[in-house]
């Protein structure tokens, strides 16, 4: 059986979507064996890999770069495909099993997504809609992170899909001591994450600066305007590295995720790893995880959130609680679990 996965969504700045895709490799090689499974790559990819590639000059997420990618496909050997991202081919050979991984529907949940409303805002929109149908009309099977991204499924395009949660992350970390610009344990909150819209930092921002606490915000991500010297106390990173990451999760007082939606939440999962205390938004599939572990706030009112940034030294947290809950999202159990699943689609002895 040979296994082609669509790996275009891994960057040199890894983000959650490109993490996700290495752990879905990681996965295959396991189930499959290392010689049974290739991995589609663009060129801009520097850092050595240890699978085997092959290149791509199509771009993920572009209407023609899709349309000349599925013609691409055509033209290679496998038996099947799995895009980690919504992003693939418009068409395919009948004799072949596609699978397309949905991590979220968020540009239709969110009307801001994009931005403010415009004739160029529901025109993008609109496009991105009509690829999204082509996209989820090809696959075989439909994988969703979430109850809330297999509901959108239905709801938007009338398709099924299965839920089959991420895995909790593991950082690349140099064994080396490092302070970020005198942020030390317990002096500061932590939001991790793209600066888009939908993902609510003004909102953060605005709390944080009424709330009456003596620590830090710091913000680290892409996209994020540095604006080192416009707010008193608020310290913009950009991406860090994982090992920059990791003392800033390990050193946090608490974890602060306000996004408006959700497919999943990841960043959760890496902050309640560390044993963190967790203040998170109810939207999306963010008010799937358990309320005995996480401390919700509506992303609409800063006063729920300035409440608990006030009394967060006042709040407990469950380590036992939250170590047991983390075993449910280990990846070797995730795609074990996968492997059943699809060897039942594909009819194959168990």
């Amino acid at each position: 059986m040979k296994i082609l996965i669509d790996g275009r969504s891994i960057m040199p700045y890894t983000c959650g979507i490109g993490r996700y895709t290495e752990e879905l490799i990681k996965g295959y090689i396991k189930h499959w064996g290392h010689e049974n499974v290739s991995v589609l790559l663009n060129p801009i990819i520097c850092e050595k890999k240890d699978y085997n590639i092959i290149y791509t000059k199509y771009h993920r997420h572009q209407f023609l770069d899709n349309l000349w990618f599925s013609f691409f496909l055509l033209k290679l050997d496998y038996d099947i495909y799995h895009s980690g991202d919504l992003t693939g081919p418009f068409f395919k050979r009948k004799n072949k099993f596609h699978i397309l991984t949905v991590h979220d529907l968020m540009f239709l949940t969110v009307s801001t997504f994009f931005g403010k409303k415009s004739f160029r805002i529901w025109l993008r929109k609109k496009k991105n809609y009509i690829m999204t149908k082509l996209l989820l009309k090809t696959p075989n099977l439909i994988i969703s992170v979430s109850k809330t991204t297999s509901t959108d499924c239905k709801r938007y395009f009338g398709v099924s899909s299965i839920i089959l949660r991420e895995g909790i992350n593991v950082l690349k970390v140099q064994n080396e001591p490092i302070v970020i610009k005198n942020l030390y344990p317990n002096t500061y909150f932590l939001y991790v994450g793209i600066g888009l819209p939908h993902k609510n930092i003004q909102f953060l921002i605005n709390a944080f600066l009424k709330s009456n606490t003596d620590k830090k915000l710091v913000i680290c991500g892409k996209n994020h305007p540095l604006q080192e010297n416009k707010y008193n106390n608020v310290i913009f990173l950009g991406w860090v590295s994982d090992t920059q990451l990791d003392y800033l999760y390990r050193n946090c007082t608490a974890f602060v995720f306000p996004s408006l939606y959700e497919g999943f939440g990841l960043p959760i999962l890496e902050a309640l790893s560390y044993g963190k205390k967790v203040l998170s938004s109810n939207a999306g599939s963010l008010g799937e995880f358990p309320s005995d572990i996480i401390y919700f706030f509506d992303p609409t009112n800063e006063n729920s959130l300035i409440f608990l940034l006030e009394n967060i030294d006042k709040m407990e947290t469950d380590k036992i609680r939250i170590e047991n809950f983390m075993k449910y999202y280990a990846w070797d159990d995730i795609w074990d679990e996968f492997n059943m699943i699809l060897k039942q689609n594909l009819k194959i002895d168990l």
